[in-house]
């Protein structure tokens, strides 16, 4: 039962059972097509609390335990399953089992129901996705993305914590891929299947990461920037920061502009400006409304969909950065005719400008008088 599976053997000396080679026998018996599947459930159950004992580990990897729950993993037995993943969990920092077929193995025991065993897996896929090779050799199995997927869609909260952490992690390397289908199943499990903050921020950092990918581009349509928008209406501030970060990213390149302005972000920015106190995030909706009216013809949408009252709320602020990018964003938007007569008509904007006029920094009374 899952109770052998979580008994202490505190009290019969786990670490001299590991130091006079017992952990052998035991491989060799519950390695052999003869025995008894009682007894190798017994024997998976065992590794896994010897696995316990962090200081001997590589002892127990040296033995074969690692190999040995890597072959009992394949029973079709929940309580075996669960102290395999739990087994093959701690073992997995022995950097020696990334040559034993670990991470197939663990890939097999997500697809079991038992919450035990998906959060064991996604814990070591956790620590796994921390070290560079096994980052690589996990990048390398095409069938990823779709287990994260399979272990967030669970529900667990833990599990859903640790897989969107590992997550994190493999969405900034390179050679990670997502293949087809497998983004917009994260998008709506990130959406609609997590509920806690945790899960929600670490899931938006994945969003962030497909914007800085080399490949963004052909993500754009697979509804990222949705996503993000949807993530920005949660009270959370570390959240809006990784938003706001992730579109002032995009902004920074004019073939984005379009897919930006179409998906509302002035809007979702006008808002947050409404919501955050915050320098570093506050400069970046500066930056991005700068960037966004750099080019002839954003100005009339931008001021449509609010972006002078943004700019009101932005221009409390006294730091350099954003002060010159919100009077880049003005200049640039005063070209056009009727945008001229909305700055002129709001009392909100044209005091911030003359102050910024005034300023003892060149550039400020540079933009400032050009607008």
């Amino acid at each position: 039962s899952s109770d052998v599976c979580s008994s202490d053997l505190s009290d019969l000396g786990s670490e001299e059972i590991i130091n006079e080679g017992s952990v052998s026998v035991l491989v060799t018996v519950a390695s052999r097509d003869d025995t008894d599947v009682g007894v190798k459930k017994l024997a998976a159950a065992t590794l896994y609390n010897l696995s316990n004992a962090a200081p001997t580990r590589a002892m127990l990897v040296a033995d074969g335990a690692a190999l040995c729950l890597i072959r009992l993993a394949s029973i079709p037995s929940p309580e075996c399953q669960v102290c395999c993943a739990g087994g093959l969990a701690n073992l997995c920092e022995v950097e020696d089992t990334l040559d034993q077929d670990i991470i197939p193995c663990l890939i097999a025991l997500a697809a079991a129901e038992e919450f035990d065993t998906l959060v064991r897996v996604a814990s070591a896929f956790e620590y796994l996705s921390g070290v560079g090779r096994a980052r690589t050799l996990m990048a390398k199995q095409p069938t990823m993305p779709h287990v994260f997927n399979a272990l967030m869609r669970c529900g667990h909260e833990d599990t859903q914590v640790r897989s969107a952490t590992a997550l994190v992690n493999m969405s900034s390397t390179p050679s990670w891929v997502w293949v087809e289908g497998a983004l917009r199943d994260f998008i709506v499990i990130a959406l609609l299947r997590t509920n806690s903050q945790v899960t929600k921020l670490l899931c938006t950092k994945v969003l962030f990461n497909v914007l800085v990918s080399e490949d963004r581009i052909r993500f754009i349509d697979e509804g990222v920037l949705y996503a993000l928008k949807r993530m920005s209406a949660l009270d959370n501030e570390e959240v809006h920061a990784v938003v706001v970060a992730g579109l002032y990213n995009l902004s920074c390149d004019e073939r984005y502009h379009p897919a930006l302005l179409d998906t509302g972000v002035v809007a979702t920015l006008r808002d947050l400006a409404a919501k955050s106190t915050e320098t570093t995030l506050r400069q970046d909706m500066a930056l991005t409304f700068a960037n966004l009216s750099a080019i002839r013809g954003a100005e009339q949408q931008m001021v449509r969909e609010g972006a002078l009252a943004a700019v009101k709320l932005l221009l409390r602020q006294r730091d350099l950065e954003t002060r010159l990018a919100l009077i880049r964003f003005i200049a640039n938007a005063s070209a056009a005719e009727d945008v001229r007569a909305a700055l002129t008509s709001d009392t909100g904007v044209l005091p911030g400008v003359v102050l910024l006029v005034r300023s003892d920094h060149e550039e400020l009374r540079r933009l400032g008088c050009l607008a």
